[in-house]
Formats: C-alpha cells, structure tokens, sequence
C-alpha cells in the first residue's frame, strides 16, 4: 500500500496563524504534501469548506480542531466549534484531557495527545489513565512545545516509551505545529514553529478521509523530518525500516556541539553513541564536549555498507572508555556481528579510516587487474575464480569482482562517501605526518569519478576510471 504524506497539526488566521486558510492549505500543497488538516484552536472546519479547499488547491483538506485545556488534544475529523474551552481548563489534568478525548469521540472524530510538554503539564503515569485515545504526539517542531527534554520533564520520545512500559497502545505522530508561513517570520528565530519541519505519513489504498482516519488509529503511520518511508514493519523477528532518501546529493551535518547543537538539552549520565565516520580530531572534540556536560560518549563507525547494515551484520570499531563500551556493547550487539574497542575516543574511527584504506586501495588493484586480463584477451571471470582461492583472495574481492565483471554499479556504498573518507583519512594522516601516497592516488581517481557525474555509483565503479586511462570503451 502507498504512503501519503500529511500535516495533522496546522493554525490559520483564524485562531493564532499569520495567513488565511486558502494561502495555508496552498503552501502545503506547492511542498508535495498530500492530505492537510486544519486544527485550528476551539474551531471546526465544516465539510463543505474543506470539500471547496481540497478542489482547489489539489490536496485533500481535512477539518480538525485543537482543543485547548490544561492540556491540548488535536481531533481529527472535527467541523464542529468547540463554544465553551473553559469546561476543559480543570486543575486535574487527566480530567481536561480525558473530557476533550470524549468530546471528540462524540463528533465521530479521532483525538491525538498533543505537546505534553508545552508548559511541562503531563506525562506517561497520565496518559496511562487515558481511555479512548491511541494516538500521541512524538515529535512538535515547535521550539516551545520542547519535544527533548526540558525544564526537568523527559522528552516526549522518552514519555511515549515509558507509556509503552506501562501497557498502553500509544502510536506515535509528528506535525510542525505550524503558525507561522510569511517570509519575514519564517526565517526568524521564532519561538514558534514553521510549516514543512515536519510530517506523518499514513499507509493506506486511497487517499481520502475516512481512509486516513483509519490508517492513522490502526497505527499505520510514521512521523518524519524529512525521509519518505518505502517499507515499515515487522519481518520474522526483525523491525524493518526502509526509507527514500529525499535529497541524494545534498549533505547534511548534525549540529552537536553549540547553543543549539543536540548536546546543549543532553542531561549528566546520558551516553551518546556517534556512529558517523568523521574525522578523528572531530570526534574526539565532541567527546571533550561531552565530558564537560558530565555525559559519556564512544564513537562507533561502521564497516559493511548497505547489504551488512540490513542483515544486521556490520563491523563496529568503537572508541571510548571500557566501562561504557561494556555497558553499550548489548546494543551495538543488535546492529553488528562484529564490535570491537580499538581505544580512547577518536580511535573507532582512525580504524574506520584505515579500513577505508584498505578496501579502496584492494578495489584500485583488483580493477587494475581485471582491465589487464581483459586486454590481454582473457575471461575476468575465469581470472577471478583461478585467483580468489589464492593470497590475492578476499571478501573485496568476493564482493567486487562479481559487480565489475556484470556491470552492476547499484550502490552499496557510494564514491562520494568513500572519497570523502579518504579525505579524512589524508587529513587525518597529515596531521601524524603519515605519508599515504597510495590513499592519495585512490581518491583522486574517486574525485575524477565524481566530477564525471559518477559519484553515486558503487565504489566498485573505480574500474571504469582504469578503463578510461586503458582507452577502454566502459
């Protein structure tokens, strides 16, 4: 079944929103959204109008409603105003939030807990008291709705997983919460959130409000930044998640370190577990970051590429303290076949890097040697098997032979990534005064690659590189 991408959680100018309805609903559907629903607070959307909306801008407009208490429930589903909110500002919160959950059961629609943390009102020991409401908001884009921890409350991922823990059937959403669309506050430091920061995709045959309310209490929906979900459940004893990445060709960095980098909200205890391949120096600045918040960190890189990281069998190097990579180790366990601490922090990815090396370089001379055959007049293929039980045998040269002789350059890890560690490794090296003069001969033939349009093409395509010097045809 196909996902549809919405937003569940949206102002006008009709309650506290900076744009009317119309001009709303437009902004979402020039974004590629799907569906819209207008939640704006104590108003209905009536059906008609929403009908009028959807025709014209070409997204299926749902009316909502935000009911605004001691504590705020979305409905979905809603046409009605809700005339009288100061029936639901009660000192019991529980009571608030369960009298709006049973207002919008009458109404027929579906109730989602919202930002239990704007103003810090609630928690998991509340939400388990609740009846009638399986739907709960994960993630709020809005600054002041503070999705991570804050203010001595947990972060809403940790008051839906202690909800979890207590035995309620709780599914998890996301929304922008967006009040905000005109250019001048769009790109200001605004304490309330922006349209598009993010979505929640519903899973179901067709595209249409009955059919979206369903999807969404059946728990077939993901909240997302940013990545198209393709696949998402359960397989054998396996949670699978298989995304679309949206952007192929931008970078993206994780502001970590800073006012308002992930580790100004982190709490003293927390482990922080780094699994991107970086620059050694890198990771060994954010670990002193970490240490001066009283928060302990490994940086973990891995080894395997795409086919290792769905099998659940990749290589992890990990570098940081023993005692936390005993602690850590269960986890890194579910992730990869192989862990192993090769030293204090910094040292998971100077491993990294000398894999990288090692696998680049192996691939270079595996490809130097196929071209050979092939103009000498043999056969790659019988090349490969007379050699692959031999000294010259690998698992490079098991997984990489096979592509070259086929002509299969489907990614499994691409050249931009491989130079870029490459690059690292050059810095890295230049900074022990290492001289790497065959690492540096493997990534400029990786940058000529790139610059050829080719970097998005397994790194088992450096042999079209030998073939071009070779006046091959590729």
């Amino acid at each position: 079944m196909p996902w549809f991408k919405g937003s569940l959680h949206t102002h006008t100018a009709r309650s506290d929103g900076d744009i009317n309805v119309d001009g709303v609903v437009a902004w979402y559907a020039a974004r590629g959204y799907q569906w819209i629903a207008i939640t704006d607070h104590n108003l209905g959307l009536a059906e008609d109008q929403a009908e009028r909306l959807s025709k014209a801008h070409k997204i299926l407009v749902l009316p909502g409603n935000e009911l605004t208490g001691t504590g705020h429930v979305v409905g979905l589903g809603i046409t009605r105003d809700y005339v009288t909110p100061a029936r639901l500002r009660r000192a019991n919160v529980k009571d608030s939030l369960q009298k709006a959950v049973d207002w919008i059961r009458d109404q027929g629609g579906v109730p989602i807990l919202a930002h239990p943390n704007w103003g810090n009102v609630y928690g998991a020991d509340v939400i388990a008291k609740l009846r009638d409401c399986n739907l709960f908001e994960v993630h709020n884009a809005a600054p002041d709705c503070n999705t991570f921890a804050a203010g001595g409350m947990p972060g809403t991922d940790d008051i839906w997983d202690r909800a979890l823990n207590l035995g309620v059937r709780l599914y998890g959403v996301g929304s922008d919460d967006a009040h905000h669309f005109l250019a001048e506050k769009f790109h200001a430091q605004h304490a309330t959130a922006h349209g598009g920061e993010c979505s929640t995709y519903v899973q179901c045959g067709q595209l249409t409000i009955p059919a979206i309310l369903q999807a969404l209490e059946a728990g077939r929906c993901v909240a997302s930044s940013g990545a198209h979900p393709v696949k998402v459940g359960v397989a054998g004893k396996k949670y699978v998640v298989e995304i679309d990445d949206p952007y192929p060709h931008f970078h993206f960095t994780t502001e970590f370190i800073g006012p308002d980098g992930v580790l100004e909200g982190a709490r003293p205890g927390l482990t922080v577990i780094d699994m991107s391949s970086i620059n050694p120096v890198v990771a060994q600045k954010a670990g002193a970051a970490c240490a001066a918040k009283d928060v302990r960190f490994l940086d973990a890189p891995v080894s395997g590429g795409e086919p290792k990281a769905i099998d659940g069998t990749l290589a992890i190097m990990v570098g940081g303290d023993k005692v936390v990579f005993d602690e850590m180790t269960p986890v890194l366990q579910s992730l990869g076949s192989t862990v192993t601490l090769t030293g204090p922090v910094g040292a998971g990815n100077v491993t990294k890097l000398a894999n990288q090396m090692m696998v680049a370089c192996n691939i270079a001379a595996m490809s130097e040697a196929l071209v050979l055959a092939k103009r000498c007049g043999l056969d790659q293929e019988v090349v490969f098997q007379a050699v692959k039980g031999g000294l010259a045998g690998s698992t490079v040269l098991n997984a990489k032979a096979p592509m070259v002789i086929a002509r299969n350059f489907k990614p499994g890890f691409r050249i931009r990534l491989h130079q870029k560690d490459l690059r690292n490794a050059l810095l890295a090296a230049e900074s022990a005064k290492v001289a790497l003069p065959v690492t540096s001969a493997v990534q400029q033939m990786l940058i000529s690659l790139m610059n050829n349009g080719m970097g998005d093409l397994d790194h088992s395509a450096i042999v079209r590189h030998i073939e071009q010097m070779a006046g091959m045809d590729s």
